[in-house]
């Protein structure tokens, strides 16, 4: 089947998140935003078909997640990542952010403390001090070769200490792109199981799979099934983030239960409509739609490292294995933080993930989402190469 990555998607006037944030000039410019992690596609055509007969059926009342929903999303886990998770396991949530909070709230007190892992997706940190408890913070090594690396040694020595009760993984993690492999992750569970700390595993970009395979960890590591939580989504594999539509999935029936009843206390009931008919569309017909985003977006990482490399090579793309966010090092240039800033979006008006946002180890580096037409790449870089001619 064909599908048109190309066409330009104007969403100016759409109510977009990160549209709306752009400046008067890079309006009027018409600068498409290079940052916030959705997609400059249209929806797969089996998702947009799904909610249009929605729509057109008219009665958006409460909805209920049933049997044609769970089977949908534990089908597409059995299908595409070999996970046999259960119907039963599944707890649909309105996003996976949420879910953070509400395994936070569910499963430690106030003032324990909660691993995560630095450069790192903001919202884990929030989620943990926003709601009283401390963050410990286990910095990734970056290699010669570009791949980031989790530092098991001192993992193992922040998680025997009795305050930590649980642990943020970012699988694949944003924003460094990195797939853990199965060996990596059976080494983080074998130092969880051993200390007691539970796993909440944030698995939502799981099926951007750039360079390599991923592993659901739950699948990589069975022994943890009494010992964890998988967060997973539609919203980042077929651009429907603003659906509000995600899924908790927990093996065990005590944590399943916990998680429940943590749910219902913060109000949390039914699913959203639309979120409900696209999930099902997604995950019964999707798969081809995907594997055509995937091999276009592995192409604009194929253009943008060559474009790096003849035009710009103190900046470095380090090395792609999932998600459609591309982490590039931009040290060799000699700005700090605040120049850094001043040249890529006020020079080049490139608006893009800063480094700094992502906690330590993140100063010096930038997030480019290249989940866009080439074409929209390709001005970008344009724009970036005439503010580095001109500086």
């Amino acid at each position: 089947m064909e599908f048109d990555f190309d066409s330009f998607l104007d969403r100016g006037n759409m109510g977009s998140a990160k549209w709306s944030r752009r400046t008067a000039e890079e309006k009027a410019a018409g600068i498409v935003p290079l940052s916030v992690a959705d997609m400059e596609f249209r929806s797969p055509p089996c998702v947009v078909a799904a909610l249009e007969a929605a729509a057109r059926h008219g009665g958006f009342g409460y909805t209920d997640p049933d049997g044609p929903y769970f089977e949908a999303v534990a089908g597409w886990m059995r299908g595409r990542h070999g996970w046999n998770a259960q119907n039963e396991w599944i707890v649909p949530l309105g996003g996976v952010v949420p879910g953070m909070s509400v395994a936070v709230r569910a499963f430690t007190e106030p003032g324990d403390r909660v691993l995560i892992q630095s450069p790192g997706y903001g919202p884990f940190r929030m989620a943990v001090e926003m709601n009283g408890r401390e963050a410990a913070c286990s910095p990734l090594a970056l290699g010669e070769d570009g791949l980031y690396r989790m530092d098991f040694k001192g993992l193992a020595n922040q998680a025997a200490d009795p305050a930590v009760k649980m642990m943020f993984l970012c699988s694949p993690h944003n924003p460094v792109g990195r797939i853990w492999s199965r060996e990596e992750l059976a080494a983080l569970a074998g130092i969880c199981r051993e200390c007691g700390v539970l796993i909440v595993s944030d698995e939502i970009h799981f099926d951007l799979e750039i360079s390599g395979k991923h592993t659901v960890f739950a699948h990589a590591a069975p022994e943890m099934a009494d010992q964890c939580v998988i967060l997973t989504s539609p919203s980042k594999t077929f651009n429907v983030a603003g659906l509000q539509q995600a899924n908790a999935i927990i093996p065990d029936g005590a944590l399943r239960e916990r998680f429940r009843n943590r749910l219902a206390a913060d109000g949390y009931s039914n699913v959203p409509y639309f979120g409900y008919h696209a999930t099902i569309a997604a995950y019964r017909e999707g798969g081809p739609w995907l594997d055509a985003l995937i091999r276009y977006v592995r192409e604009n990482f194929v253009f943008l490292d060559q474009w790096l490399r003849d035009h710009l090579p103190a900046v470095r793309l380090l090395p792609a294995q999932g998600t459609y966010l591309a982490w590039t090092d931009w040290r060799g240039l000699g700005m700090n933080g605040a120049e850094l800033i001043r040249f890529t979006r006020g020079g080049a008006m490139l608006i893009l993930g800063e480094g700094t946002m992502f906690g330590q180890g993140g100063e010096g580096f930038m997030r480019f989402n290249l989940a866009l037409p080439r074409a929209e790449l390709e001005r970008a870089l344009d724009r970036l190469l005439k503010a580095a001619r001109a500086r």
